[in-house]
């Protein structure tokens, strides 16, 4: 019974892996596009101070709030609506043919599309701890649109950082000029100056650097052959836990068979007064 079970059960398993349809996987290889990060502002205006306290954040922490960015919902949909992808995502319930959804009162949601890309696989993110390099993956059953879709992924979160560094640089040269025009003490004018100084630079960078938040290495390129899914591992877990399963179904039965052939001792006879 163990034996049969464990075959039975791989076999089940390795029709299903059949079933599934092959994904690819398209990599990326980055490199953080500025090592200062948002030190080149006011931290790095004071001496390299704000940095050790913990106010602002180092290489590191910028290259991961850099991915936290890639995998937020504030980027994932824009980048969504922006290149179509719903109907991508969701094949079976898109109509090609007349171009709309098949069930128009039960549309796929954002949240969906959000899911399926971060928790359902098709998006992760890598960082190698010794040299800080960053590896973007896209695994989809096409591999022409997991590249498109990683090459894509990278350009629009420049362009987004960049967005969201302009703004807050043009925010803080307000404030910075305000407090300028409020202020008559030389040394403080003159420490409003430096940082002036250093937030157009840093405005400069950002103008000029359309790859702010990750430099390209290694573009990602369409894969030759199928990532996954690994059919013989699915068979050989499947066998596996098919065996252990049926090993604890064989005790119990065995246990079961063996209470019931167990010998019943004679009743006891009530003593009559």
């Amino acid at each position: 019974m163990i034996a049969a079970s464990a075959v039975l059960v791989g076999l089940l398993a390795a029709l299903l892996s059949l079933l599934m349809p092959d994904t690819y996987t398209a990599e990326t290889l980055l490199a953080p596009g500025q090592e200062e990060g948002r030190q080149g502002g006011l931290g790095a205006a004071l001496g390299g101070l704000l940095p050790v306290a913990g106010l602002f954040p180092s290489g590191d922490q910028t290259t991961l709030e850099y991915l936290a960015v890639l995998n937020s919902r504030a980027f994932l949909r824009p980048f969504i609506e922006r290149h179509q992808l719903m109907p991508i995502l969701f094949p079976g319930e898109w109509d090609k043919e007349r171009g709309n959804w098949i069930n128009p009162e039960n549309t796929p949601t954002f949240w969906a599309a959000y899911s399926r890309f971060t928790m359902g696989g098709v998006l992760t993110t890598r960082v190698d701890k010794n040299s800080g390099l960053v590896t973007v993956a896209v695994e989809w059953t096409d591999p022409d649109q997991a590249a498109d879709w990683a090459r894509w992924l990278v350009a629009d979160l420049n362009a987004f950082v960049r967005e969201q560094e302009m703004k807050r640089v043009t925010d803080s040269l307000e404030f910075l000029n305000a407090e300028l025009a409020r202020t008559r003490e030389m040394e403080v004018r003159q420490s409003l100056f430096a940082l002036m100084a250093r937030e157009h630079n840093r405005k400069m960078l950002v103008n000029t650097r359309k790859d702010f938040a990750f430099r390209v290495l290694d573009p990602a390129e369409a894969p030759k052959g199928p990532s996954g899914p690994r059919r013989v591992l699915i068979v050989v877990v499947a066998v596996i836990l098919g065996g252990v399963a049926s090993v604890f179904l064989a005790v119990f039965q065995e246990g079961l068979r063996r209470r019931r052939a167990a010998p019943v001792g004679p009743r006891a006879t009530p003593v009559s007064g």
